[in-house]
């Protein structure tokens, strides 16, 4: 997984692939782990996002910009996030 990025992606349904290679030559992609769901590190983020809204990626849905993120450890998650919905 990317250490720093700036941006989660949303593709169109069942659209991945082409919006990972449309995103290439943009910036840093890589696939999450989830259906149709990449990050990315790009230099300019507003200007990634303007051109999102001019509709540069024809298989893009949606754009979240990251400020800040934070890893959880996925070998005792489930005991984790148990302990938190008992409270």
């Amino acid at each position: 997984m990317l250490e720093n990025w700036n941006v989660l992606v949303v593709a169109e349904r069942h659209s991945e692939d082409e919006l990972f290679e449309e995103l290439i030559e943009v910036g840093e992609f890589e696939r999450s782990g989830f259906s149709d769901i990449l990050i990315g590190n790009v230099e300019d983020i507003v200007e990634f996002l303007e051109d999102a809204e001019d509709k540069r990626y024809s298989r893009l849905d949606r754009v979240v910009p990251i400020d800040d993120s934070f890893a959880l450890p996925t070998d005792n998650f489930t005991d984790l996030l148990n302990g938190i919905l008992e409270r």
